[in-house]
């Protein structure tokens, strides 16, 4: 799982899994957070979450996925000024 931070100071936690030395196989958006530390916080308890159900933490991440999540950042930060509404107040739009 990596905490990403968005354009806008907040961040994006991805989490990845699959076989070592290969490409990730599933990975998983979650966020935005406000905070750093609400990141932290959302990443720490799903992992304990999931090191419960028999997942393990790699100490060594694969450079492959760090690539991957990388791209996934990109992809959340390119969407979010995509979709971005003008919420402007114009006092010639109201009759």
């Amino acid at each position: 799982m990596q905490l990403k931070r968005n354009e806008d100071e907040t961040y994006t936690l991805i989490a990845m899994s699959g076989v070592s030395s290969q490409p990730a196989e599933l990975s998983k958006l979650q966020g935005p957070y406000q905070t750093f530390q609400q990141g932290i916080a959302a990443r720490s308890a799903i992992a304990e979450q999931l090191i419960r159900k028999d997942f393990s933490v790699l100490k060594d991440q694969h450079s492959i996925w760090t690539l991957q999540a990388q791209k996934a950042i990109q992809t959340v930060r390119r969407q979010r000024i995509d979709n971005q509404g003008n919420y402007d107040f114009h006092p010639d739009d109201v009759l």
